[in-house]
């Protein structure tokens, strides 16, 4: 029995000394919420001295004036029926700021069955919840600027090919004008390198287009014929 009550003993203090130096909030609370024990980072985290907090029921401590805060009762139900709870909640620090706690509380129960005292091990979660904060508003911002873009380039490309539609259909009539009338060798070169040039310009703009599908995840790649000598062949004569 002696043996037994020594190792008890020896438990009791490992486990003290464990929850003493933890980083995160440790609170012991009756079954009316009062508490009866915290350790060194529950007053780091809210301000509160053990001297302070004990006898005080702990949702009257961390809520300060705010009713609303008080009216947010889930831990208290969770009391009630001597269950767990583990959720975030928002309290209020002994200087008035208000902090955001991952809280995993659960009870100690006694021969009978029925919880005894509660154990409370708290970690403050204000600023990981901030990041993610920042976190959505610059997804949020990021989105807003692709879908932005998307628009200008479907506009751009509108207000671009109306006019090159023009210049287009007025050379295909130009060249039907002039197709029976004299010409020097130079006049057809020249409109066929305006035309060729369009049409690059045309292409151009639809590729502009793929831009929004690539930020999609809807870009499909197509194989066409590709005539080099006639490529370098314009490229000469534009220039």
């Amino acid at each position: 029995m002696y043996a037994r009550m020594d190792r008890d003993r020896t438990e009791l203090q490992q486990l003290s000394l464990v929850a003493r130096n933890a980083n995160d909030s440790v609170i012991i609370t009756d079954r009316e919420r009062r508490i009866v024990w915290v350790n060194d980072a529950f007053t780091r985290v809210t301000g509160f001295s053990f001297a302070e907090a004990k006898g005080t029921i702990i949702a009257d401590l961390l809520t300060g004036a705010d009713q609303a805060l008080k009216a947010i009762n889930t831990i208290d139900l969770a009391v009630e029926a001597g269950q767990p709870f583990r959720g975030e909640v928002q309290n209020v620090t002994r200087d008035g700021r208000k902090i955001w706690l991952d809280v995993n509380l659960f009870p100690i129960r006694g021969a009978d069955g029925e919880p005894e005292f509660f154990v409370s091990i708290e970690r403050d979660v204000t600023e990981s919840r901030k990041l993610a904060v920042q976190m959505g508003q610059a997804r949020q911002a990021a989105e807003e600027g692709a879908r932005a873009k998307a628009e200008f380039l479907a506009n751009m490309s509108h207000e671009i090919r109306t006019p090159l539609n023009g210049i287009i259909g007025s050379m295909d009539l130009l060249s039907a004008e002039l197709e029976d009338a004299p010409l020097s060798d130079s006049i057809p070169e020249l409109l066929q390198t305006m035309d060729s040039s369009t049409q690059g310009l045309l292409r151009t703009l639809n590729d502009s287009l793929d831009l929004s599908k690539i930020d999609a995840g809807k870009l499909d790649l197509e194989n066409r014929p590709f005539d080099l000598r006639a490529a370098v062949v314009d490229v000469i004569a534009l220039h």
